[in-house]
């Protein structure tokens, strides 16, 4: 990926979320993403595809609720 170079520069709180059962871009690929961003946050979202807001929309709500709590205390 091109972009893929650019990731150890980013400078932001990022939480990474992958669905477990993504067919398109496995979990394998989500997890070295996650390790190129320093200080990244890795979460999986059990049984959900690419479309995690269909797949997993609670999971993904909780999760975003939960991050951007902790990036406003």
């Amino acid at each position: 990926m091109e972009n893929e170079r650019r990731l150890p520069d980013l400078r932001l709180p990022v939480r990474v979320l992958w669905g477990t059962d993504d067919a398109w871009l496995p979990l394998e690929v989500g997890a070295r993403l996650h390790r190129l961003v320093p200080g990244a946050q890795w979460r999986e979202a059990d049984g959900a595809g690419q479309l995690l807001q269909v797949d997993a929309p609670v999971a993904l709500s909780h999760e975003l609720t939960t991050w951007l709590a902790a990036q406003t205390a």
